[in-house]
């Protein structure tokens, strides 16, 4: 038995950056929703006060570290969408190619707030 076919050039394309764009749509629609449903408003308990959902902005990384460089996370940013389109020219498995389209999609909502979700300059936005 050989190695399987490797995925035509579209399942190539549609595995990585139609993953991307079904996640960057569904982030930014979920975004949307709690923008409109939440903001300016106190939480909204799911399991009595353990689980909530409520409206916050970050503008560090994860766990709100480094809030005062948001300029570097949205760089950062922008270096991961470019190795991820880079190492897309050589990636095989179909399931890596969707594993980097989901990193790909992530990143692009990030940047995508980053760039919009914010008045202080380019790339100071906060991520909701």
């Amino acid at each position: 038995m050989g190695s399987p076919a490797a995925p035509t050039r579209s399942t190539r394309v549609l595995a990585t950056y139609g993953t991307a764009a079904a996640v960057l749509v569904l982030d930014q629609l979920i975004k949307h929703l709690v923008v409109a449903n939440l903001a300016g408003r106190p939480p909204v308990d799911l399991v009595g006060s353990f689980v909530q959902l409520r409206y916050t902005t970050n503008s560090g990384g994860a766990f709100s570290l480094l809030t005062g460089a948001p300029l570097f996370f949205g760089v950062t940013a922008i270096v991961i969408i470019g190795g991820i389109v880079y190492a897309w020219r050589r990636t095989q498995p179909l399931s890596m190619l969707v594993v980097l389209g989901l990193i790909l999609g992530g990143a692009l909502g990030n940047l995508t707030d980053r760039l919009f979700r914010g008045n202080e300059g380019l790339l100071r936005g906060e991520v909701v």
